[in-house]
């Protein structure tokens, strides 16, 4: 599905993460898949337990990194994206 600026995206319930330093790491055994997020990958998770809109996560993320409004939409879209397929978080 196509995501922009106020798609409103959540974490899928029930995958267990496990923080291993700065990393999550889920284990998904009957895939066979690893997935590692590292520190920012985190927050966004951890932000994507109740619903929130693409743009609300880029507010987010530019309060603690150095990083323009387009590049930071375009990059969290990507991962977003990414997870989606994965089947770690859901668009609602």
């Amino acid at each position: 599905m196509e995501m922009s600026a106020d798609t409103m995206v959540q974490r899928v319930k029930g995958v267990p993460f496990t923080r291993l330093g700065d990393e999550l790491l889920a284990v998904d055994s009957e895939g066979g898949y690893v997935y590692a997020l590292n520190e920012t990958g985190g927050m966004v998770w951890d932000w994507l337990e109740s619903p929130m809109a693409v743009d609300e996560l880029c507010r987010r993320l530019r309060q603690t990194f150095d990083v323009d409004e387009p590049t930071c939409l375009a990059a969290v879209t990507q991962v977003l994206r990414g997870l989606e397929d994965a089947g770690l978080v859901e668009i609602v």
